[in-house]
């Protein structure tokens, strides 16, 4: 049997077992393991045991009060566990319903951690409530630089504009950094500048704010209002460095404004590549009214939980199908379009393994790409063989890793 088979093999087995003896009673468990010969199993566990701290306390994750009071406790009792954490995401959805002693005692405790955290090489700050925007600072402020591979990551944090927090020495180790940006306190900071190791940067913007930003991908999501008016494009012509423009679901993008952003894009000096993954209406035949939805500004996150299946990023102003279409044919020449919005054009309406399939269209032709066998076996059909034999190509997971990149790597760097 090869090392492979046998690694599949036994993990089935231990994942079988293991399911198997915690369904037990805690009294027949306490019972096996008294019987059980002391010689036999005392190697085993000397022998296991460290492997799975390592594993258990390798990143830790700390999302309550209790939570952090158990890590708090284990860590300070066992400096060897300590030595283990490289990664720790702080997420405390309970920090504003309590009090101000408790939160005092929550930030010293995390202070303490980050700071006894020799090997800690990732700290995460995510889903932060602006009542505990001076505990981000002050951990921001304590955490310490260990080396290249140390990494700050701060996610969905209400930040201001405000440098403040960060010393001069944490610049470098920014990895993903959200901020709540108005024109009110924006300060026309260069992000992607100030933090060379940036990679991902989330901002929250009411336009228009003045911003100049060296990115070189750039992903537009959901808005309050169509990203449409000059504000917008003088908002993208701050960016002379970008190469992707990217409009993710929920980026409201009008028949009108389509043409425009083609006609931008021709005009830039480096961009290169469109993304159009906002969605239409039209390429489903279906409206909200047609689901007994009823449209709230506030309700954007409660769309895939209403309606009924997967029925991709319906917005109720999006482009149509018409308009997709004449605007692609007016693409200027080197621009690579590709997106959700360029693969529906020409399908019917399908299941959710419609959306493994993507059209690379340019203005010498398309072709279609599958990841999966079936898709192919589909689109042939639907093509019929002699548009599928001068159109379609069938790639293997290679060549599409070469091409378009895999989803389970990590997100392209945006510098």
């Amino acid at each position: 049997m090869s090392n492979k088979n046998l690694v599949s093999s036994l993990s089935s087995t231990d994942s079988s077992t293991s399911a198997t003896i915690l369904s037990l009673p805690s009294e027949l468990l306490d019972e096996i393991f008294r019987q059980a010969h002391r010689a036999t199993s005392a190697p085993i566990c000397r022998t296991l045991h460290p492997f799975q701290q390592k594993h258990l306390y390798r990143e830790i994750c700390v999302d309550s009060f209790d939570r952090l009071a158990e890590v708090w406790d284990a860590l300070r009792a066992n400096k060897r566990l300590a030595s283990l954490v490289q990664r720790l995401t702080i997420s405390m959805t309970d920090y504003a319903a309590a009090g101000v002693a408790t939160r005092t005692v929550a930030r010293d405790m995390f202070i303490w951690a980050i700071l006894n955290l020799q090997h800690l090489s990732r700290l995460r700050l995510e889903h932060i409530n602006p009542e505990a925007i001076e505990m981000c600072h002050q951990i921001i402020w304590h955490s310490p630089s260990h080396g290249p591979s140390r990494r700050l990551v701060l996610e969905a944090v209400a930040f201001p504009d405000d440098l403040l927090v960060f010393a001069p020495r944490q610049y470098p180790l920014i990895d993903t950094l959200g901020l709540n940006l108005s024109p009110r306190i924006h300060r026309g900071v260069d992000y992607a500048r100030v933090f060379p190791a940036l990679r991902r940067l989330d901002l929250q913007i009411k336009y228009p704010v003045d911003i100049q930003l060296s990115l070189k991908r750039l992903e537009l999501g959901s808005a309050d209002c169509a990203h449409s008016g000059s504000a917008f494009f003088d908002f993208l012509k701050s960016m002379p460095a970008l190469e992707h423009l990217v409009f993710l679901a929920g980026a409201t993008v009008t028949d009108e404004l389509l043409p425009r952003i083609l006609e931008f894009a021709a005009q830039h000096p480096k961009l290169r590549r469109l993304t159009l993954s906002h969605g239409s209406p039209e390429r489903y035949g279906a409206t909200w009214a047609d689901f007994g939805f009823v449209w709230r500004e506030e309700a954007r996150s409660e769309v895939y939980h209403t309606l009924p299946g997967w029925l991709g990023p319906l917005w109720p102003d999006g482009c149509s199908s018409q308009g997709q279409r004449v605007a692609l044919e007016r693409a200027p020449p080197g621009l690579h379009i590709d997106g959700e919005v360029v693969a529906g054009l020409d399908a019917p309406p399908r299941e959710d393994s419609w959306n493994e399939a993507y059209y690379n269209e340019s203005r010498w032709g398309m072709f279609l790409y599958c990841r999966h066998e079936g898709d192919f076996t589909w689109l042939r059909a639907y093509l019929g063989e002699k548009k599928a034999s001068e159109f379609v190509r069938e790639v293997d997971v290679e060549v599409w890793k070469r091409e378009f990149g895999s989803q389970e790597e990590e997100e392209p760097s945006l510098l």
